[in-house]
């Protein structure tokens, strides 16, 4: 090749590299701009951890204001920047949040009139109401945007003075946690005495009757009934074979008490102490509590629920396994035998009925054969906690709210099947060591060779 054609390649070659490079360059700076005005994520994670949960989500689509909120946060707290992590994911599905920092050292006499605390507070504002959090997470924003929303206080009224249990209490047999999500979910609770009140409070959303131990007087079941007859709402937790005085609070409803406790022979298998603990796993899809609900509850000691003909709408929300039976006899020994009075399952353990009211309205209650699975003994059990959440949100007229209780991170426990667990110790303890070991000895046995 003579030198002018060489040449004439050599440039050729240098426009072609220069092209190439200059159009990487071009898509380098556009894809640079783009990044700028576009953006794009995408979560991988099987609980969708760096994402908002779904009743995240959908509570922002039902919050038509603006929310404003206000950190006092110290400039060199690292907790800055985790609290505008979680605000960009709001930001994403609700563009009108506002986020404003404010260093405590540099307005200390605010900080002292708040009474704000070393590690910082994040107030939250919305539709002229405001709360404040001291520990921020997902959970706790949620439920404060919650709340807020609700708008007018929800009032929540636990008869007391029979053995019920305490909403407050942190005992084993209390409800204790359960208030205490109810709270931070925007009820407001209040513990009255029927024996001390002539008339149930007007602005009551639901009345509970939480496990009964002493008889009511004829003057309080007359109370409770005539809060029906108004066209209140009610959840009565009973327990087997204890309705402590509200026979005509049972027949007002259509209800009767299957004789004895729920036995259920699957709770030995999973290692359970004994069947009178009762496993739920058979819900109403058609109803809304229910509805997409997939945990199992854990109820202990329950009792079945028989409906009679009645002017309401009955639909049953919890039953048992065709497996289970009331067992009139003694729980720990217990064998089925229809002739000492056993009822054989499947048997209903949790009732809803509804009818109509004369405001147009609808009125609800709910009749769960048990008490125990809210306690605090037994709350963090499958779906105990948001069932107890599920019930008030719909008695208390919020169906918008039910399906807002935040459901467990799926991916925090690696749970791995036999059959896998038997391929990673046979892979990992012993086909690797032994191939490395092979690997090994073939190099070491062709370099003696040489």
């Amino acid at each position: 090749m003579n030198r002018p054609e060489y040449s004439r390649l050599f440039k050729s070659r240098s426009l072609v590299n220069f092209g190439w490079h200059a159009g990487l360059l071009a898509l380098a700076i556009a894809m640079a701009f783009i990044s700028q005005v576009y953006h794009w994520q995408t979560d991988v994670t099987r609980a969708e951890r760096n994402s908002l949960s779904a009743a995240s989500r959908a509570l922002l689509q039902d919050l038509s204001g603006r929310v404003e909120l206000v950190a006092y946060i110290a400039d060199n707290d690292p907790g800055r920047a985790a609290l505008r992590k979680l605000v960009a994911r709001y930001r994403r599905h609700k563009a009108d949040i506002d986020l404003e920092f404010v260093d405590p050292r540099e307005v200390p006499q605010t900080a002292r009139e708040l009474n704000i605390s070393l590690g910082g507070e994040l107030f939250v504002r919305y539709a002229n109401a405001q709360q404040r959090l001291r520990h921020v997470n997902e959970q706790s924003l949620t439920n404060a945007l919650q709340s807020m929303a609700r708008g007018a206080d929800r009032w929540l009224v636990f008869v007391t003075g029979h053995g019920e249990r305490d909403p407050l209490d942190h005992a084993n047999h209390a409800f204790g946690t359960w208030g205490r999500h109810l709270q931070q979910s925007g009820y407001r609770m209040f513990q009255q005495s029927l024996a001390l009140a002539a008339v149930l409070p007007d602005n009551t959303n639901v009345l509970v009757i939480a496990s009964a131990r002493n008889a009511y007087l004829p003057g309080e079941t007359a109370l409770v009934l005539d809060y029906l007859d108004r066209g209140g709402n009610l959840l009565w937790l009973v327990e087997p074979n204890q309705l402590g005085g509200l026979t005509a609070l049972a027949e007002e409803l259509g209800l009767r008490l299957v004789p004895g406790t729920v036995a259920d022979p699957n709770a030995l298998q999973l290692g359970l102490s004994g069947m009178d603990f009762t496993l739920a796993a058979d819900f109403a899809a058609a109803h809304a509590v229910t509805r997409d609900f997939r945990s199992m509850c854990l109820l202990p000691q329950s009792t079945a629920l028989r409906t009679l003909p009645s002017d309401w709408q009955v639909t049953p929300l919890l039953r048992s396994n065709a497996e289970s039976w009331s067992e009139s006899g003694d729980i720990h020994t217990a064998q089925f035998d229809a002739q000492t009075g056993d009822t054989a399952g499947p048997l209903d353990l949790g009732i809803a009925l509804t009818r109509p009211r004369s405001d147009g309205g609808e009125q609800r209650v709910v009749v769960i054969g048990d008490g125990d699975f809210l306690s605090n003994a037994f709350i963090d059990n499958g779906g105990n906690l948001e069932l107890g959440l599920k019930l008030i949100n719909w008695l208390s007229g919020d169906d918008s709210f039910i399906d807002l209780q935040r459901q467990p991170d799926l991916d925090l426990d690696v749970e791995l099947s036999l059959p896998l667990l038997i391929g990673y110790g046979v892979t990992f303890l012993l086909a690797l060591p032994v191939l490395l070991i092979g690997s090994g000895t073939l190099v070491w046995w062709r370099r003696k060779r040489r």
